[in-house]
């Protein structure tokens, strides 16, 4: 009860701070840069998993690269990945935050380290992972996760046996209260949970999945924004051994793997302290090797939008018209949604509307998924309503299935396109390629999946003949094919217009 109404009374003046909490937050988030960058971690004086992390906080905190302390620390670092990294309690840990650091440059990485470096350290992370599926203990295994999810969006390939023995030690080590310790004969604390349920998030569970809410709830009911839960408060002299800053900054990863903080008050409450408790150098207190103050930007960071006040992310509404007793299935929609959130900036997931077939489309739906029947037949009506649909600036993604032939599945784009024109349109006029969107190849593959782009002067309309959509959820067509990656695409393509 006594936690309960600290909480109430410090949401009630957080609330009160409105805005000004956020700028507080912003003038904090500098002062600590500027901390870091004048400090002796950025400059290599202490350890080298210091530096790489001191680095990734400067450099999320929005420090140019023309920095000389910055360009400086990125060449110590980059250069030194290969053999820094070794087998040793430490080795994931690095790993995991150099692959952080160079996703964070992304194409810019180019000019700091070696086109493989990504692929070597992939690689090595691969070497650490332990028969029982971790890499040692909840802490190490969240940094190999982090660190091999960053080596995805880099390109680079994790086979899916990584992730389900990362899945399947976690699950094994869940305690049972829903949370974690640091192995798993330990007692449950915040900073292990938040670490298991990132790691699970990494690995392509949803926030439902069943281990990863037993996390998240066991994390709501003992949230705490002084310390970890699971400790007894430290005082000053003993504060490292709660390792409350390392538990503060798997909240915040939590809250960027989630698309967004599963309480908002976590990050108001725990920003309102950290804002408080800034020193007047723009440090934070704390033991050295709990990473104050870079643990405490790298948390600033991630709650700028909930302090902003942002909406929480709403799922996108896309109608799905289908024909021949075709559907996307449930799982489809999860995969759909899970590989939103790891392949593009929308966070909301999606929800399918079933759409009658003929019927008026609504114009404020960005994009209507047509399933065509599997012998390819046009409804009608169906293209009618589609090309008024069209015409209003809507988009139309039609797909078949697997064996369809793409003539017959293209048939209904084109109908689309004549009722829209009002007249027919030639076959000069139609074009068919593979459509030009950011769209990466499966891993493994130098071939995107094949999608027609079907255009007349004006209008275009993609189509997959073999299917894309209604094809996610089944086997080896999860959160990673290439076949989700297309569809991220088309719908980012869809939703940005």
């Amino acid at each position: 009860m006594g936690i309960a109404i600290v909480v109430v009374a410090m949401a009630t003046s957080v609330s009160a701070d409105g805005g000004a909490l956020l700028l507080e937050a912003e003038r904090a988030i500098v002062r600590g840069r500027a901390a870091l960058v004048a400090g002796p971690d950025l400059a290599g004086e202490r350890s080298y998993g210091e530096q790489a992390l001191a680095l990734l906080a400067t450099l999320r905190s929005g420090e140019p690269l023309d920095s000389p302390q910055v360009d400086r620390s990125l060449r110590a670092v980059l250069s030194r990945a290969r053999v820094a990294i070794t087998e040793d309690y430490g080795g994931a840990y690095l790993a995991g935050l150099v692959l952080c650091v160079l996703e964070e440059l992304g194409e810019r990485s180019r000019v700091y380290a070696p086109p493989d470096l990504v692929a070597a350290l992939t690689r090595r992370l691969v070497e650490l992972q332990r028969a029982d599926g971790g890499w040692g203990d909840v802490s190490r295994t969240e940094f190999a996760a982090v660190g091999l999810d960053a080596a995805e969006r880099l390109g680079a390939h994790v086979a899916g046996d990584v992730w389900d023995g990362a899945v399947r030690y976690l699950q094994d080590g869940q305690n049972g209260d829903g949370g974690w310790g640091y192995k798993s004969v330990d007692p449950s604390t915040g900073s292990m949970t938040a670490a298991a349920v990132v790691t699970m998030l990494c690995a392509g569970h949803g926030i439902d999945s069943p281990a990863v809410a037993r996390g998240i709830g066991w994390l709501r009911r003992r949230f705490r924004p002084d310390t970890n839960p699971g400790f007894a408060k430290a005082s000053a002299s003993t504060s490292a051994k709660s390792h409350t800053n390392y538990y503060l900054a798997a909240l915040a990863s939590l809250a960027t793997s989630a698309g967004g903080w599963p309480v908002d008050a976590w990050a108001r409450l725990t920003s309102r302290r950290l804002v408080d408790a800034q020193t007047a150098s723009g440090a934070w207190r704390g033991d050295a090797l709990d990473c104050p103050t870079a643990f405490s930007v790298l948390f600033l960071v991630a709650a700028r939008s909930a302090l902003a006040g942002l909406p929480s992310p709403r799922a996108a509404r896309i109608g799905v018209v289908p024909t021949g007793g075709r559907s996307i299935s449930p799982a489809a929609v999860n995969t759909i949604s899970l590989a939103l959130l790891r392949w593009s900036e929308m966070r909301g997931g999606v929800e399918l509307l079933t759409l009658a077939p003929g019927a008026p489309v609504d114009t404020r739906l960005p994009l209507v998924i047509v399933l065509s029947s599997p012998d390819g037949h046009v409804i009608p009506g169906v293209a009618n309503a589609l090309a008024t649909y069209v015409a209003s600036g809507g988009g139309v993604f039609v797909e078949g299935l697997p064996g369809s032939s793409p003539d017959a599945v293209a048939a209904l784009a084109t109908s689309i396109l004549h009722h829209r024109r009002d007249r027919a349109v030639s076959p000069g006029a139609l074009r068919r390629a593979v459509a030009s969107l950011p769209i990466r190849a499966p891993y493994g593959s130098t071939t995107p999946p094949r999608v027609l782009d079907i255009r007349d002067e004006t209008d275009r309309i993609l189509v997959a003949p073999q299917g894309l959509f209604s094809l996610l959820g089944g086997e080896g067509l999860g959160v990673r094919s290439g076949t989700a990656r297309m569809a991220v695409n088309v719908l980012s393509c869809a939703l940005s217009r």
